[in-house]
Parts: structure tokens; sequence; C-alpha cells
């Protein structure tokens, strides 16, 4: 009896610490009032995943005993009480065929629609576009199943296969495991379509956070070979961890992106030490010459629009470090493949639809890429900066946090597509 009271006490010392906490995150003032609950449960989720992420570093875990874990509450928040509810990659769904296969000995998990099937069964069934999507995670976390909600929505309404790539991970997996294992699935798509029963001509490249990093590398290695690229939040530069976006927005939603988040996942990728890593986050890792090179002009404030911010460029480097130190962060930083960012030239690249999330430290850089692409002659290009964004929102459109800014992002981009295939 006194064990049931202990723990039934416990229990409600615990819930009522947790809402406390919950109670008070704080959330943008652009959240749309219907979204701010769910919002804080996001943020807060977050926060216990980052507090265990910690634990499990502070006990010498390998990282594969946290992947699970983060890809779980993922998944539950996208979906409820994932596998057991929802039409996630259990395929649960009478409209869409979802399976998984390789690809170049990458595995993937293929969106197909039956209703597309079924009304061509009959005929000869017409070369289909195909999106390709690369996950975000930075790196090293979530799996191909993570854009599932908004890539099963993409299948169902534009009635078009969609393919997720398990590409391999950082840190076990670093630069360029990642980028070959998303450039290898491409290339076979291109190279197998007659059998896939796509068309090699639109060939549309998507990808979110670090998997927007992959989508926009892998365009630029194939650039004509692309029909349309679409980077949701991508992270683009290493170069200034204090653009506008990354001082306006470093203390907003901490637990889902800070700037120490995105250090790490960069470090941990680009197979950078740790004593280097804190160059990056002090900003003491560019040398004096390149402070004031054509990288820095990559980077600059006056790239965005005012209507987004008004914040100048500080371009506030702290005194460089050690020179070697500095030498071998910036070959890394400055490879176009690694960062994307920092090609010095953007021409024959494909037409690009970019979002980016207000309150995000990864903002800038979706518009330092948009700015340079729209000054690069023929590509075309549509940005869309939603001001109740925030990291990883996009995937939210349904489920039991399904969030209003998410679904009118993901029907923005549905609209957009739907029009390319139709004018195509």
């Amino acid at each position: 009896m006194a064990l049931k009271l202990i723990s039934t006490l416990s229990i409600l010392v615990l819930a009522s610490f947790a809402y406390k906490v919950w109670d008070k995150t704080k959330v943008p003032d652009d959240i749309p009032v219907q979204d701010v609950s769910k919002v804080k449960t996001i943020e807060f989720v977050c926060r216990i995943l980052h507090k265990l992420r910690n634990l499990l570093a502070y006990l010498n875990f390998d990282i594969h005993i946290g992947r699970p874990v983060l890809s779980f509450a993922f998944d539950t928040m996208h979906y409820g009480i994932w596998p057991f509810t929802g039409n996630g990659e259990s395929g649960k769904d009478n409209e869409i065929e979802t399976y998984t296969r390789n690809m170049a000995g990458v595995p993937v998990i293929v969106h197909r629609s039956k209703i597309k099937d079924r009304k061509e069964s009959q005929n000869k069934k017409a070369p289909q576009p195909v999106l390709i999507y690369f996950h975000g995670g930075g790196w090293e976390w979530l799996t191909a199943s993570y854009p599932s909600p908004t890539l099963t929505a993409i299948t169902r309404t534009l009635e078009i296969p969609t393919v997720s790539v398990e590409y391999r991970l950082a840190p076990e997996h670093p630069y360029p495991a990642g980028l070959e294992d998303c450039l290898a699935v491409t290339n076979y798509i291109i190279q197998h379509h007659k059998e896939l029963n796509v068309d090699k001509n639109r060939i549309i490249i998507a990808g979110d956070s670090a998997g927007g990093n992959l989508a926009a590398a892998v365009s630029l290695q194939l650039k004509q070979k692309i029909w349309q690229q679409v980077l949701i939040y991508p992270l683009l530069q290493a170069m200034d961890f204090q653009t506008p976006s990354y001082r306006e927005n470093s203390g907003k939603l901490k637990y889902i992106i800070s700037a120490s988040d995105v250090v790490d996942c960069i470090s941990n990728y680009g197979n950078i030490t740790p004593t280097s890593k804190m160059l990056l986050l002090d900003n003491r890792h560019i040398s004096e010459a390149n402070r004031k090179s054509k990288y820095s002009s990559y980077v600059h404030s006056n790239l965005i629009s005012k209507d987004i911010t008004k914040l100048p460029s500080l371009q506030s480097y702290n005194t460089a470090a050690d020179t070697a130190a500095v030498e071998d962060i910036e070959k890394t930083i400055f490879n176009p493949s690694f960062m994307p960012l920092m090609a010095e030239s953007f021409e024959s690249m494909p037409s690009t639809y970019i979002v980016t999330a207000h309150h995000d430290v990864l903002r800038d850089d979706g518009l330092f890429y948009a700015a340079r692409l729209s000054n690069t002659s023929n590509v075309q290009v549509s940005l869309k900066n939603y001001r109740e964004g925030f990291h990883a929102f996009f995937h939210f459109s349904q489920g039991p946090l399904r969030l209003h800014g998410a679904q009118i992002a993901l029907n923005d981009l549905i609209e957009f597509l739907k029009e390319r295939i139709l004018d195509d």
C-alpha cells in the first residue's frame, strides 16, 4: 500500500513539474493562437530528447542507442501512437502503396499512387515525374521515414512517386558518404528510368535542413539532369554563425535547433576535430584573408530583403586561432559539395523552390542562396519565408500536432509542383 502511494505521489510530482516546464515554454509571437500549445509540446519533447542525448554522451553510449528514440518520438508526433495508428511508413493507406527496396545498394522508401496505377492499368503507363527526398537530422539523426507525412501527401495529391533515401549517417560515415548515397540513388533512377517508368527529364530533388544541403549538393553536381530542386530550411554555409537569423533566433525554441546543434552536426559530418569545433561556434575559424574574400560576400545581409530583417551583417569574427587548424576548417567548409552556398557559379542550375522559416537560425542560409541564384541568368527561383515557421515545422502537416503553418506551406509546395508538372 505504501509503495503504491509513493509511486502515485512520484508520478504526480513529475507530471506537475513537466507541466510547469511546458507551460513556461516561450514561443515566437508569430505562431498562430491555435498552434501555440502544439509548438510548446514539440519544443518540450525536443527538450527531453536533448537532455537524453547529453546523458547518453556523458555515459559514453553509442549514438545508435539514441537514434531509434529520436525517430520514434518524431514518428509519434507526426502520426499519433505510431505505428499502431496513422498512415506512415506502415503503408496503411488505400490510396498509397509504400514499400522499401534498394537502389544502387542504398535503402529507400517508395510511395506510389494506387489510383494512378489503376487509371493507367489498361493502357501503357506514361512516364511520371519523380520526387527524390533526402531527410533532415543533421546528417546523423532520423531516417527515411521522417518525411513520410509530406511525401504521402505529395504522392496522393499529385499522383507521382516519391523516393526517400536512407543515406549513411555521420559520425561513423562522415562526408562524403551521405552525399555519395544521394548521388547514387539519383543516378540510378535516371539510368533506370524506363523500368521505373519515370520521366528522366522531370527529376525533382528535395530535402530539409541537412537534407536540403544534400539536395543542393546533388543539384550542383548534376545540374541540367535535375528538373526541379526543393530546399526546405536548408543548411548551406558554415562561414558565419553570426548572421541576422542566428542572432535573432538563438534563444527561440532552442531545443529544436540552436547554433551549438548546427556546429555539432557540421563537425561530425565534416570530420572536424572537437577542438576545432569550438572555433566554429566562436566564429574564430576564418582567416584574415578570407574575411575579405568572395566568400564573405556570399553571406552578407545585403542579400536579404529588409522586409525580413533590418539587422545588419556584423561580419564579426573573433581573432583567428591556430593557422593550421583554420586552414583545415576552411578547406572543408569552402568545398561547394560540402556547403553548396560556397559555389562560385550557379549557371545551369535547375528551377529552385526554397522554403525558409522566419524563426530559424538557418533562415538566412536559404535567403542567401535564393539571392545568389536570382542573380544567375536562366535560373528560376521561388522563395517562401513563413513568418509562423520554425525549424522542423514543415513536416507537421498532419497528426496530433498538426500545425496550421505547416498545412499552408505544404499546400503551397504542392500547388507549385502541380503548376510545374501541368505547364511542362
